[in-house]
């Protein structure tokens, strides 16, 4: 458990892009080793973008501690990236998501016809409206919704599905 909170710390940064996550993880040595790292030594990563030192330099675990605790209330498993179960068609992708917030069968994902929804996280009320009946149309059909589970659209098209009653 104690891995895995540095993960969704480092999933759930704000502003920095998957492939300056990733190399963050590989610069570092995981998850654990960055959010320990201090804070200058994010300067040995020439790619990232100033705004994304800032970020990561916040080592709140405050909304990480709400996520892990809102999984845990809603029976949600959280797979990393290093995790053997994290499916191998989302880990061939140019830039997977660092973790998987799983509610249900995850060995279908691989099999499933799969779309991932994304989108601004300043949805207006209309964009919300729309992504979440999307979620919810593509689940009763048989599909399978990936989200980073952000606010905004991602988030939406998320209960969406659940809304669907599938998980």
């Amino acid at each position: 458990m104690s891995q895995l909170r540095y993960w969704v710390w480092l999933a759930s940064v704000d502003g920095v892009r998957t492939i300056s996550l990733c190399r963050v993880l590989e610069h570092f040595g995981g998850a654990m080793e960055a959010y320990f790292a201090p804070e200058e030594r994010l300067s040995e990563l020439e790619d990232l973008s100033p705004q994304e030192r800032r970020a990561l330099s916040d080592r709140s675990l405050e909304r990480t501690e709400q996520i892990l605790a809102l999984c845990q209330e809603k029976n949600i498993r959280i797979l990393t990236l290093h995790d053997a179960a994290y499916p191998d068609r989302l880990r061939q992708i140019a830039d997977p998501p660092l973790v998987l917030y799983v509610r249900g069968n995850l060995p279908f994902l691989d099999e499933l016809p799969t779309i991932a929804i994304v989108g601004t996280r300043k949805a207006s009320a209309y964009g919300i409206k729309v992504a979440t009946r999307l979620g919810q149309e593509i689940t009763s059909y048989g599909g399978c919704v990936v989200t980073g589970m952000a606010l905004g659209v991602d988030g939406a098209a998320a209960r969406g599905a659940l809304l669907a009653g599938k998980p």
